[in-house]
């Protein structure tokens, strides 16, 4: 069966910010020209780089200086704007690099709330995530886009953020029996959900819930078979790596070590009149975010779970 093949944008070059998709590059009026500065010869390069060189020519030079995206450009209207020119059909194939103009994260609200999706369990994996995150993914539980959520975050993330973002998820997240917190050595970066008109929607890239201001690719199909064995990875991880003891079945989840660790039972519905299956009142859409938040650069590091 042929896949429909899909670009998010084209490969026109824009002189402001250098060769991302057209149209959701930078605002041409947010950044000045010449912004990509090339020495002609570098004075900053480290000794050891430097002595590489042969004679008066230098081979190796500084790498070009591109400036850091004002925040102003960073906006879930930006996320809106990508998720309108998205049009997901059964098999279709989404693929494209994106200039780093609005938190990943929001992609994700924008695209549920956009399209009225309603799921019953929504999969995220991610190396990191900001409270922002946490606040965008408590609009879709508490809006009734999404029943059940099953987060997996990495132990880096987990060590690191145990006495403020970790308790700030269980806080947000945590009501109703509906969330389950997995962390695991890991560096996954995916979403998957199914709706209810039928598609089987995964998201997979370079980014972080997190990530901005940097250029990052995307991957957006609607395919069962990927979902199905998304699901059945995943839920593995989950199986073992949970950190929410949650009543399943009238057993803690602990001692139901043979069933789903996930196990949650479907929420109160929600937005149930999506795109693809029949009218209704469409849910209600939230204000671009204000508060920016800038990710600082990730390392991981060789230590036992």
């Amino acid at each position: 069966m042929s896949q429909k093949v899909s670009f998010a944008g084209n490969s026109e070059k824009n002189d402001d910010f250098g060769p991302f998709l057209g149209h959701f590059s930078p605002l041409d009026d947010e950044f000045p020209k010449n912004t990509v500065v090339r020495h002609k010869y570098s004075t900053e390069l480290p000794d050891a780089i430097a002595r590489m060189s042969v004679g008066n020519e230098m081979r190796y030079i500084e790498p070009p200086l591109v400036p850091e995206m004002p925040e102003r450009c960073i906006t879930y209207d930006n996320a809106r704007e990508l998720v309108d020119a998205i049009q997901i059909t059964p098999g279709s194939v989404h693929y494209g690099y994106v200039s780093g103009s609005f938190i990943f994260g929001d992609f994700i609200e924008a695209l549920m709330v956009q399209n009225n999706f309603h799921t019953e369990r929504m999969l995220l994996a991610t190396l990191s995530l900001s409270e922002e995150n946490v606040d965008s993914l408590a609009n879709l539980l508490d809006g009734g886009f999404v029943d059940n959520l099953d987060l997996l975050i990495s132990h880096f993330q987990y060590a690191h953020k145990q006495h403020t973002l970790v308790p700030y998820i269980y806080k947000q997240l945590d009501k109703d029996n509906r969330f389950q917190l997995a962390v695991a050595r890991e560096h996954l970066k995916l979403c998957v959900f199914k709706t209810d008109c039928g598609k089987h929607i995964g998201i997979r890239g370079s980014a972080n819930l997190s990530s901005a201001d940097c250029i990052e690719f995307l991957f957006i199909h609607d395919n069962k078979a990927l979902y199905d064995y998304d699901l059945e990875k995943c839920g593995f991880i989950f199986d073992h790596f949970f950190t929410i003891n949650k009543p399943v079945g009238g057993e803690s989840t602990m001692a139901k070590s043979n069933g789903s660790a996930t196990g949650n039972g479907k929420g109160k519905g929600g937005a149930k009149n999506q795109k693809g299956s029949g009218s209704g009142n469409k849910a209600k859409k939230r204000s671009p975010k204000l508060k920016i938040f800038k990710p600082s650069p990730g390392f991981d590091i060789p230590t036992p779970f």
